[in-house]
């Protein structure tokens, strides 16, 4: 494919991490404080990819289809790596409590810390996508778990990447697909320091890159995908 670059982005403690894969072949790496400073520095035809929840849950749909989607492709004992988004009226929340309390009026279902944890970034996304409604197109919600699925030829890598050996079995699929992107993060681990960018952002974001190089638009639950309220889609790619 003729076009590019592709951009895989995860969230980071300094703010986004991105791996840049250009039709050359060549591959970058770097770190921004804001989406919207990320996605400007890139070109019009880039293709963005972004572990994060685009389309939201509402009152009056208040389960995305593609996370439960997402649980069945991983199995059985790995369920928990797909957590549920907060509704978007929780996102003005000012603490948890009080997150829960708005999703549960939304949902019915409070929200976890760790979905909690992120709300500011999902925030953030979602606010630059409902105000920059031309760059929809371009950038798609994935999740790094179901793309280490993919390439690992539909089995999931059951050793969570926190620890040693499941980073390195994510780090040889990497490889195996495409060295150059391998040393890319290899060098990013070195440069950049863990109080800004962690391990595991670094290898999210890589792996995302190269599913984007290798049809970003052919593997995605569910297909068609649903809107929500404000006409996001709710759909994960991998």
């Amino acid at each position: 494919m003729k076009r590019g670059p592709w951009v895989g982005v995860d969230g980071c403690r300094g703010g986004w991490f991105a791996v840049s894969i250009e039709a050359s072949g060549r591959v970058g790496c770097a770190r921004f404080e804001g989406i919207a400073e990320l996605a400007a520095a890139f070109p019009a035809g880039a293709r963005i990819g972004i572990d994060i929840p685009i389309g939201l849950p509402s009152r009056h749909c208040p389960f995305r289809d593609c996370d439960h989607a997402a649980r069945r492709l991983l199995g059985p004992g790995l369920t928990s790596r797909v957590f549920s988004p907060p509704a978007r009226r929780t996102l003005a929340a000012e603490n948890h409590a009080g997150a829960c309390a708005i999703n549960r009026a939304e949902t019915g279902k409070a929200i976890s810390l760790q979905s909690y944890h992120i709300m500011e970034k999902i925030r953030e996304v979602d606010a630059w996508l409902r105000q920059h409604p031309a760059v929809g197109d371009r950038v798609r919600e994935f999740h790094p778990e179901l793309v280490f699925l993919r390439l690992n030829d539909g089995t999931p890598v059951r050793s969570s990447k926190k620890l040693r050996d499941g980073f390195d079995q994510r780090m040889a699929l990497i490889r195996a697909h495409s060295p150059a992107v391998a040393r890319a993060c290899d060098e990013a681990i070195d440069a950049y320091p863990r109080k800004l960018v962690a391990r595991d952002d670094i290898l999210d974001a890589a792996a995302i890159a190269v599913a984007l190089t290798n049809g970003d638009l052919q593997t995605a639950v569910p297909r068609p995908a649903p809107r929500d309220n404000a006409d996001l889609p709710m759909q994960i790619h991998y």
